[in-house]
């Protein structure tokens, strides 16, 4: 037997067995390095190699998993971590994040921003913490409860809540445990990011684009939504039809705005059309619309992923169909840049509303922020370390570890405590932009 067939069988194997193949000798490793220069091998990860018709049919959820289970395998003492780990729980997130190929992983010891290589990225965890580390699919690995603390603290909140939305659908974690283990001293630094993220997630989104589109919903600066909503309503033949929404907004004027997010594998995918053509799934949509509008709907939302993803498209679309989605004060509220030192705040205190003043630095412990209109604080900056926040509201007090937030009526939040909404003073009503994210 030649050595390029030895290695192929070798690396069947190993695909069995749900990993990459790694030369063992010298002689093996010169020939699949000539094996991948012709491209019969393709090497998704330092010194790992795979067949490329077998790794174009994995997701990227699986492609992560064959590279942890493969480090694992090759230096047991590795421990996959952060959104690689949630990849190896099968938990939903956006491909992109895996775009780099880069593996996160923890050590107990040593200096988290030094990597083996650059597709290695290291996170620290806590050596009393080492009991949230099991063993899954011959990967060891962070445990759910962990892997959703890292993933909330290094994500931006659109990456990360489609995570915690996964975790609590599958069952994965408990919410209540998780905000304990978050007050917890010295877990980690940024714990209030991740307590943030599961206080918003409920698990009702049933996939990981709902999650995305909501997230991304709630950065633009609208009121969160009620998800999964069911109507009532009587057909053409006069049958009564229950129709699910995504998501439905209810207006203080009475006004019913829902949002659909529309993929297009229905449309394409034979599983989902039933044999039915484009036109007459158009049409059945069409239909379904026509009901919600019989049932009390105002306006009927569509939007793809794409507007999800560009961001513009979707905020127009929620304007034009419900203009009071955002009150004055919410949009104006406040802008957050995450691991900044610097927060755009408007509508607030010491400046007319919705005038945008900027602040950053650093303050001392109880140290009382007031700022001017032309932007100035003489002596007064906070850095994102001093205040564990993501909006700062001005001439509030500050201390390390608390949580204030950047609203016109906003109060001061102690660090751990989690608030029902409060009337918003902008506009009157119950908003959930202005209060809700002290939750």
């Amino acid at each position: 037997m030649t050595m390029r067939l030895h290695i192929k069988q070798q690396v069947r194997q190993a695909h069995q067995a749900r990993q990459c193949y790694t030369p063992r000798s010298n002689t093996e490793r010169v020939t699949v390095r000539r094996m991948a220069e012709s491209c019969e091998l393709v090497t998704p990860h330092r010194g790992m190699y795979a067949e490329p018709e077998y790794w174009s049919m994995l997701n990227h959820i699986s492609k992560v998993q064959h590279i942890g289970s493969t480090l694992c395998r090759e230096k047991p003492g590795t421990i996959i971590a952060g959104i690689s780990a949630a990849a190896v729980w099968g938990l939903d997130h956006s491909a992109y994040l895996h775009k780099s190929g880069v593996i996160t992983i923890a050590k107990p010891y040593g200096n988290p921003n030094r990597a083996t290589h650059s597709q290695l990225h290291r996170i620290y965890l806590p050596a009393r913490h080492m009991n949230h580390v099991t063993m899954h699919n011959n990967t060891q690995v962070t445990d759910p409860t962990r892997t959703l603390f890292d993933c909330g603290r290094t994500e931006a909140f659109h990456d990360a809540f489609p995570v915690f939305e996964s975790a609590i659908r599958q069952n994965s974690v408990d919410s209540t445990a998780f905000l304990e283990y978050c007050s917890q001293a010295y877990v980690g630094r940024n714990r209030h990011l991740p307590a943030f993220v599961m206080s918003k997630a409920r698990g009702l989104s049933e996939n990981g684009g709902e999650s995305f589109a909501l997230a991304v919903i709630f950065e633009l600066g609208f009121p969160w939504p009620e998800q999964q909503v069911e109507f009532t309503c009587i057909g053409p033949d006069g049958a009564r039809k229950v129709r699910r929404v995504d998501f439905a907004w209810y207006l203080p004027d009475g006004r019913i705005v829902v949002g659909e997010l529309d993929g297009q594998q229905k449309y394409v995918d034979p599983s989902m059309t039933g044999g039915r053509s484009i036109a007459a799934i158009v049409e059945d949509e069409r239909e379904r619309s026509q009901m919600l509008y019989r049932c009390g709907v105002s306006a009927v939302v569509r939007f793809a992923f794409d507007d999800v993803v560009r961001r513009a498209p979707l905020e127009r679309k929620l304007r034009e169909a419900g203009g009071s989605l955002r009150c004055a004060a919410c949009i104006a509220a406040a802008t957050w840049t995450p691991m900044t030192t610097r927060w755009q705040v408007a509508c607030g205190a010491g400046g007319a509303s919705g005038q945008m003043m900027w602040w950053g630095g650093g303050c001392r412990r109880g140290e009382q922020v007031r700022m001017s209109t032309d932007g100035n604080a003489p002596g007064l900056a906070v850095p994102h370390r001093a205040v564990n926040s993501r909006f700062v509201r001005a001439d509030s007090v500050i201390r390390r570890g608390e949580s204030s937030y950047g609203c016109y009526t906003a109060t001061r939040r102690i660090r751990g405590e989690y608030v029902a909404n409060k009337r918003c003073g902008g506009c009157g009503n119950d908003c959930d932009w202005c209060c809700d994210n002290a939750r």
